[in-house]
């Protein structure tokens, strides 16, 4: 991810900062796209599609009185 931001072609990098001037906006989108950030959201991501699987995986059948 490291390397693409910062070697990669300018067509691949998000608008991450619209706010910037437009010539500083790959730039700094650039510097956006390494921020420490980044790597927690896609944890954060996969733990919460782990948790869900192993929640269906293993839930209880529902017991019927009768």
């Amino acid at each position: 991810m490291v390397a693409l931001a910062r070697w990669g072609p300018d067509t691949l990098i998000p608008d991450l900062t619209p706010h910037a001037l437009p010539g500083h906006r790959v730039t700094a989108s650039r510097h956006e796209v390494i921020d420490p950030y980044i790597p927690v959201i896609v944890l954060a991501a996969r733990t919460a599609t782990a948790l869900g699987v192993i929640a269906v995986a293993t839930r209880r059948p529902r017991i019927t009185a009768g």
